[in-house]
């Protein structure tokens, strides 16, 4: 008898394993059918991937462009009778301006994007370096809407700007800003030398005297 409750014993060893190894493997495939894939959760999700944009017009409708630096304010205007449209530079000469120049800083702002933006106190506005800013553009499109953009200093490690887009305060308000990171691109599109701004006229060759 014995002899036979260890037999018995034995043969089971076997089973008891068996179940137990196709318990814990079904526990595994449940996990992994049930696991977040890394493509959708949003703890792996880049920051591009929440960028959206922020203004809704494009180049073509900006009639007037007006941009503040802390070394000069510069006026523009949109020709749009003349194939192609060409600007107008009317502050500080009434003088063609450098089409290029301006349609860089057009296309920056036009396709400018950002993740969603930072709400911080208005005391705290000298940190991102608009107390001071780097540049203020002012834009009038077809429609007769006004867009602004207040750029602020670059961030800690110099991949984007800090910026205000359309702030609806003023300097006496206690409302939060909203602090958006746009591209660096824009320290370029905003410092430029004033003869970078204004279309170089090629003189007209004198005619031979006869």
């Amino acid at each position: 008898m014995c002899f036979a409750a260890l037999l018995m014993k034995l043969n089971r060893a076997p089973l008891i394993l068996l179940i137990v190894a196709a318990l814990l493997g079904g526990v595994v495939y449940l996990k992994e059918q049930t696991a977040p894939s890394p493509n959708t959760s949003p703890n792996t999700s880049p920051i591009t991937s929440e960028a959206q944009s922020l203004f809704g017009f494009q180049e073509a409708d900006v009639r007037s462009l007006g941009l503040k630096t802390s070394e000069r304010s510069l006026s523009f205007v949109k020709n749009a009778a003349s194939t192609p449209a060409t600007w107008q530079m009317t502050l500080p000469n009434n003088a063609p301006a450098n089409d290029a120049s301006v349609a860089y800083l057009l296309n920056a702002i036009a396709s400018a994007k950002s993740a969603p933006p930072l709400t911080v106190p208005t005391a705290k506005q000298a940190e991102f370096g608009l107390d001071a800013p780097l540049a203020i553009v002012d834009l009038i499109l077809k429609d007769g809407k006004n867009h602004r953009l207040i750029l602020g200093k670059p961030d800690f490690n110099r991949t984007s700007l800090y910026a205000q887009i359309d702030p609806q305060i003023d300097s006496q308000s206690s409302a939060d800003l909203k602090i958006f990171l746009v591209s660096l691109d824009f320290e370029n599109a905003v410092n430029r030398p004033f003869s970078e701004w204004q279309r170089t006229t090629v003189p007209t060759p004198k005619a031979p005297k006869p």
